[in-house]
């Protein structure tokens, strides 16, 4: 590893990695503790018990979060939350699971787009992020950004940088739920 990281040891017993300085960063991005992101989706109205349960079982295996621009390109590349290739998020995404393919369950109206709070997880190798929870916000939003509506005042992007080897793990064993 390079040296921007600080070896520190998890609740789970693996040496994570905290890194000063994303090596995945992007223009514009900012670092943030897990408590901001924590609250922003506590207090948004997507916040709900079950999905911050998904944000609390990520928190072990991230090591920076990052608050980002929230972009109709950054949005487009963002994968869906899921995977299975029986799953309906593949067939609306037409296989690739990124958000700008999926097609949206209604057109945006006329009206202003909801505001949302977004969070996602992204990988080091190639720095494809995916949605932990939001995938209908998301897809909504893409749609309405394309038709030419504004970002939503107030709509945020947050995404954690996986630990290296909670990916060699996860390929490792995706076999498990094929």
């Amino acid at each position: 590893m390079g040296s921007f990281l600080n070896d520190v040891t998890g609740p789970c017993g693996l040496a994570l990695y905290v890194a000063e300085k994303s090596p995945m960063e992007r223009a514009g991005e900012v670092r943030v503790s897990p408590g901001e992101v924590h609250a922003a989706w506590e207090n948004s109205d997507q916040g709900k018990a079950n999905t911050l349960g998904i944000f609390d079982a990520m928190s072990e295996v991230v090591t920076a979060w990052w608050r980002m621009p929230l972009t109709l390109n950054v949005l487009g590349e963002l994968r869906v939350i899921g995977g299975d290739p029986d799953e309906p998020w593949a067939k609306r995404s037409k296989g690739t699971f990124k958000v700008a393919a999926c097609e949206n369950e209604k057109p945006p109206g006329g009206g202003p787009l909801a505001k949302v709070v977004l969070v996602a997880v992204r990988e080091d190798q190639q720095g494809r992020a995916v949605l932990i929870d939001g995938n209908k916000r998301a897809v909504a939003l893409s749609h309405g950004l394309e038709a030419g509506r504004p970002i939503p005042e107030g709509s945020v992007l947050y995404v954690g940088d996986l630990h290296p080897a909670f990916r060699f793990i996860a390929k490792a064993v995706s076999s498990l739920w094929r």
